[in-house]
């Protein structure tokens, strides 16, 4: 089992949600967490599992960029 993280979204209100399982498992989470402007619950993402979806995600090129630049500011200080 790998990482279980608590992730709320409007929709299905709580739910465990394995970091590592598969894109097609975590990118639906991701996308409406970041489409809901839930800060405090994307900020749950591991930068691992954030970089490995980043490519697979339908959001707007403004929310996409916000991911990039958080994914290069949270490496920068994690070096």
């Amino acid at each position: 089992m790998g990482r279980r993280v608590r992730i709320w979204t409007w929709d299905r209100g709580n739910r465990l949600v394995d970091m590592d399982g598969p894109p097609e498992a975590v990118v639906p989470v991701l996308e409406t967490v970041l489409n809901g402007a839930s800060w405090r619950e994307f900020k749950k993402f591991p930068l691992d599992t954030l970089e490995r979806l980043l490519p697979r995600l339908d959001v707007p090129s403004n929310i996409r960029r916000f991911v990039e630049i958080w994914i290069e500011e949270k490496g920068r200080s994690a070096a």
